[in-house]
C-alpha cells in the first residue's frame, strides 16, 4: 500500500519468462509516486499533490526486440494514484493489485505491447505460506540507509523469484 506520508515510493517489477515453446521475454513495470505537495493551497482536484511516473518495457530476445513506454500523472484527476489500504497502484490503464490469494495481477498495454501476468508462488496458489526465500530485506532489517543525514533512508525490500503466468503480447 502506498505511504503518502513520504516523498518518494515505487512499485518495480522485472522479470524473464519463458514460453512452452522456449522463446524467452523480459519485462519491467515501474510505477513511482513523487510527493509534490501534501497540502495544496488550492481545493482543486487538480492541484498537484502526487505526480505519477510509470515505465513499461518488453524485450523478445529471440527477434531481437525491445519496446518501452513511459508516462507522468497527476493523481487528483484520478488518472493514476496508489491506494493507502492495499496494493493497487495504476497509471492510466498499467496497474498492479494485490489478488485475494496473495499473488499480484500486473498489467500494461500500450500500442501493439501487452502484457498481462500474475506473480506468486506456487504454494500461495495452493492455498499454502510464502516461503522465506521470495523476500530479501535490504539494509539493516529494510531500512536502507543513503546517507550520513537523518531520514535519508529508505524502506526497502524485494520478493524474488515469484512464479509467473501469463501473456505477453
Amino acid at each position: 500500500a502506498s505511504h503518502p506520508d513520504k516523498k518518494i515510493e515505487w512499485w518495480y517489477y522485472t522479470g524473464n519468462v519463458d514460453t512452452a515453446e522456449g522463446r524467452w521475454f523480459g519485462y519491467q513495470l515501474t510505477f513511482f509516486r513523487v510527493g509534490v505537495d501534501p497540502k495544496p493551497e488550492n481545493p482543486s482536484r487538480w492541484a498537484v499533490r502526487d505526480l505519477h511516473m510509470a515505465h513499461f518495457a518488453v524485450s523478445d530476445l529471440g527477434r531481437t526486440r525491445f519496446r518501452f513506454f513511459d508516462r507522468l500523472q497527476r493523481a487528483g484527476s484520478g488518472w493514476a494514484g496508489a491506494s493507502t489500504d492495499r496494493l493497487h497502484v495504476w497509471n492510466g490503464r498499467w496497474s498492479v493489485e494485490a489478488q485475494p490469494d496473495g499473488s499480484q495481477r500486473v498489467r500494461a498495454s500500450q500500442d501493439d505491447v501487452s502484457l498481462e501476468l500474475v506473480l506468486g508462488t506456487t504454494a500461495e496458489w495452493r492455498g499454502g505460506v510464502r516461503g522465506d526465500r521470495r523476500f530479501v530485506a535490504h539494509g539493516e532489517a529494510g531500512y536502507s540507509q543513503k546517507g550520513t543525514q537523518p531520514g535519508n533512508a529508505s524502506h526497502y525490500y524485494s520478493m524474488t523469484r515469484l512464479d509467473t503466468r501469463g501473456t505477453i503480447t
